[in-house]
């Protein structure tokens, strides 16, 4: 239990949780997070445009469900596609069965690529930073996933050559859902 010195004189009191949770003094000496938290009513730092999220645990469970939520939708849209033949008809053999396994770590990763919305990106909305940030995961897909896990080639070229379009395309659904998601959590 973390105690300060409470009001009936030197006896220690229990602080508020939120409160001692991250309560360290800048290294330039100024205002502690604690007490920025007590004066905000005890919420984390809110959401921002200009410089980005701020560092929290409230901030990183919004990213993270954000780019699950994404991954979950960009996950459906892949199978759907899929299952109906239209990446076929383009020439791209990406039609992947929906089963738990495969669902389950597209929202784990979709949540961990959410990550990136704490990286300060000017004063863009959320959506297009999710554009932005849908980048990552489209270059890791062609220069890891596909070459070395799946051993397609790079760009995943073995699976139709039309196959980065269409990583791309789903991975911009990914950007744009998930920076949907946290304008429409900053708003509230």
């Amino acid at each position: 239990m973390v105690c300060g010195a409470g009001p009936r004189g030197n006896r220690p009191q229990p602080k508020k949780a939120a409160e001692s949770l991250i309560s360290v003094q800048s290294a330039g000496g100024g205002e502690s997070f604690g007490a920025h938290l007590g004066a905000a009513g005890g919420r984390m730092a809110a959401l921002t445009k200009e410089s980005g999220m701020k560092l929290s645990l409230q901030n990183l469970s919004l990213v993270l469900v954000a780019g699950s939520l994404g991954g979950l939708v960009n996950s459906v849209l892949v199978w759907w596609l899929g299952a109906v033949g239209f990446t076929g008809a383009l020439g791209v053999k990406l039609a992947p069965q929906l089963t738990a396994p495969w669902l389950y770590q597209r929202l784990v990763w979709g949540g961990i690529w959410g990550c990136l919305f704490l990286v300060p990106l000017g004063n863009r909305s959320f959506p297009v930073r999710g554009l932005i940030y849908s980048l990552g995961p489209t270059l890791a897909a062609y220069f890891l996933v596909f070459p070395l896990q799946a051993h397609k080639g790079v760009l995943g070229l073995q699976l139709g050559s039309l196959t980065p379009v269409v990583v791309l395309f789903y991975n911009a659904v990914w950007g744009v859902v998930a920076g949907w998601w946290l304008s429409l959590v900053q708003n509230k």
